[in-house]
């Protein structure tokens, strides 16, 4: 049910901010004098290579007028094969949510003219089981790959330079997967809610991110981006060198029962341990002054969390949802705990805890 639910919130998120600008689907067929030329001879023999291609495949012209997108598929073939060439002209892109919700979908062929996969493109084809991805692609999209609970791998070419929002979120299947040199972007919960991935490899050559015991963070290691939710251990301590934990890092790691926040650490993004309802305690170091929206949403487990006297912000929804919280133990005064700035529905739908301060304790009504 929690997977359905995750599902249908990642589907309305990514159905509002998509604007479908990948495909000009009122264009006409691409000009009939092209600025350029196909390098490389269209035909194979006695077969016209622009005929190898799967029944259904819509080919819509790109706004420079040389080049074909794919903009949808109708076809009822489980294995899809992309043409290179389409009436004489390069196929360059696979366009927003080109074979969304394709779910009998298992594999597809790429050509390597392919530079760009749109936002949703392959939005919950559930039964795809692995993909290969063409070296002449610079970018994935926006949820890109999300819901496609069947893969198991992909390999990202190193010419891919960004990696959009969601991209590969809610891939349940996904075990490893490895960021090569050339990616210099990498989107918020792009690998969140991967129930299997155990590890995050990140080349040692990348000049934005590293990988540490497979986790991703930023190159100079201060900012922890994401945590491979399938690890099984059951506690974490996060390393001393980070200052600032990324949105959604830990989103849905559902083995975690304890983790321990180092005095380095200045900020908890929003969403940072959401959906993580194994997690029965936390201690958050000295340092910490904010605690986002929805930090802690959803950690139905957690019944005791330590918070510094230095936090002074504390967002929305940040402890909502924690059905089993019983006790904040808090290292300062009960006029210091009123003073944080906390949002109205800060605690909605928790336990009836204790505030433990100094001198003095505080019980929610």
């Amino acid at each position: 049910m929690k997977k359905i639910i995750l599902t249908v919130l990642l589907l309305l998120t990514l159905t509002i901010c998509l604007t479908l600008t990948a495909c000009d689907k009122n264009s006409e067929d691409p000009k009939d004098t092209p600025d350029q030329t196909p390098e490389e001879d269209p035909h194979i023999g006695d077969v016209n290579y622009s005929d190898l291609y799967t029944d259904g495949l819509e080919f819509t012209p790109n706004d420079d007028g040389i080049s074909y997108c794919i903009g949808g598929y109708a076809g009822m073939s489980k294995k899809v094969v992309i043409p290179k060439i389409y009436k004489g002209y390069y196929v360059t892109s696979i366009g927003e949510q080109a074979f969304y919700n394709c779910n009998s979908l298992t594999g597809i062929t790429i050509p390597d003219s392919i530079t760009s996969i749109g936002d949703s493109a392959f939005f919950y084809c559930d039964s795809l089981t692995s993909i290969t991805i063409p070296d002449s692609v610079t970018s994935i999209g926006k949820g890109a790959f999300s819901g496609c609970d069947s893969l198991t791998s992909i390999t990202i070419p190193d010419s891919v330079t960004s990696i959009g929002e969601f991209a590969f979120s809610s891939c349940y299947s996904l075990t490893s997967i490895t960021i090569p040199d050339s990616v210099t972007s990498i989107g918020e919960e792009a690998f969140s809610y991967c129930d299997s991935l155990t590890s995050i490899i990140v080349d040692n050559n990348n000049s934005m991110y590293k990988s540490i015991d497979g986790n991703i963070y930023s190159k100079d290691e201060k900012t922890l981006i994401q945590y491979a939710t399938g690890k099984t251990n059951a506690s974490f301590v996060i390393p001393d060198s980070v200052t600032s934990i990324g949105e959604n890092a830990f989103s849905g790691c559902y083995s975690l029962t304890s983790i321990t926040i180092p005095d380095s650490v200045t900020s908890i993004g929003d969403s940072a341990f959401s959906w993580c309802d194994s997690l029965t305690s936390v201690t958050i170091g000295s340092g910490v002054t904010s605690i986002g929206d929805s930090a802690f949403f959803y950690c139905n487990s957690l019944t005791s969390i330590t918070i510094p006297d230095s936090v002074t912000i504390i967002g929305a929804r940040a402890f909502s949802c924690c059905l089993s919280l019983t006790s904040i133990h808090y290292g300062g005064t009960i006029q210091q705990w009123n003073n944080i700035k906390k949002a109205p529905n800060w605690d909605i739908q928790t336990g009836k805890y204790t505030v433990y301060c100094i001198a003095e304790d505080i019980q929610k009504q």
